[in-house]
């Protein structure tokens, strides 16, 4: 197991893929920063992001301020900070589009086995197949890990030179008093999320060996275009049937659980933390069994 692991790992860092998405992250990052800053200075000369991650014009700042229910003064001769909390340094952990990077880059890893002899000389080190879907979603998570860490300092980076361009004071904006065990059961389900739909992707390779596939589901994953799918069955089955009125299908969404913040109403963390167990088990059980009943291609 730790010889697949090995390898598995030597293959990930030779992958150019792992080190071309966090460029693309870091474009994103600057235009959305951009974007931002351009609107609230038209819509109210401040801007204001996602859980809390940038603020500016604010003379004070809320208690719910590291959440997505931010409230700003609106004196306009406020002094202007830009202000760098917790919630901007994990964000990739419920961002959608840094969830699509790092579903495409796993999706990747996992088709590549076939080429360079990898996966002859994975062969030769395990008598059992089912090490080598283990071993995968150990790299998802190594992944996961590697990218929310480049994605904090990324941000942090751009923040910095944006307040030295600028002169908008830089400042630190910590955890509200009070707040600081749900906004680390946030993080938490936010990492096991991603183990989860990380076991998702290794199922559907084990299943098809295939790149387009493995796409489409990380796209409608992280697009959260399944769920917009689950929500119109839902409203078919209530205006054509008259059942499921007072079903809320929104909580059982891993994405849109998570996507406004630990403050939100969305975010249900009993009902977050069964579903991730729930795929986590069952997809890891179904590509073991998968791999027992497939020849190495």
């Amino acid at each position: 197991m730790l010889r697949v692991f090995r390898t598995d790992m030597y293959r990930l860092f030779r992958s150019k893929a792992f080190y071309v998405y966090p460029i693309f992250m870091a474009v994103i990052i600057l235009f959305s920063m951009i974007f931002i800053a351009e609107n609230k200075e038209v819509e109210n000369g401040g801007t204001d992001r996602k859980d809390g991650i940038t603020i500016e014009n604010s003379e004070s700042v809320p208690a719910e301020a590291n959440g997505k229910n931010i409230e700003q003064a609106q004196d306009s001769g406020a002094e202007k900070h830009i202000y760098i909390s917790w919630g901007m340094l994990f964000e990739s952990l419920f961002d959608g589009v840094a969830i699509l990077f790092v579903g495409i880059t796993f999706i990747i890893f996992c088709t590549c086995e076939t080429r360079n002899g990898f996966i002859k000389n994975t062969v030769g080190c395990v008598t059992d197949r089912g090490y080598m879907v283990v071993s995968k979603i150990l790299v998802g998570i190594v992944i996961v890990i590697s990218y929310t860490i480049e994605y904090a300092i990324i941000s942090t980076i751009m923040n910095f030179a944006r307040s030295l361009i600028t002169g908008v004071k830089l400042e630190w904006l910590p955890v509200p008093d009070g707040d600081a065990p749900r906004f680390v059961s946030f993080i938490l389900l936010c990492f096991l999320m991603d183990i989860a739909i990380i076991t998702i992707l290794a199922l559907v390779h084990e299943l098809t060996f295939s790149r387009a596939i493995g796409i489409i589901v990380i796209f409608g994953i992280s697009t959260t275009l399944f769920g917009q799918f689950a929500h119109g069955a839902v409203e078919l089955l209530r205006h054509v049937f008259g059942i499921l009125k007072d079903f809320n299908i929104g909580k059982y969404l891993m994405i849109e659980n998570t996507s406004e913040g630990y403050v939100s109403s969305n975010f249900y963390p009993q009902t977050l933390l069964t579903m991730c167990l729930i795929y986590i088990t069952v997809c890891t059980i179904l590509a073991l069994c998968v791999v027992r009943r497939k020849d190495i291609r």
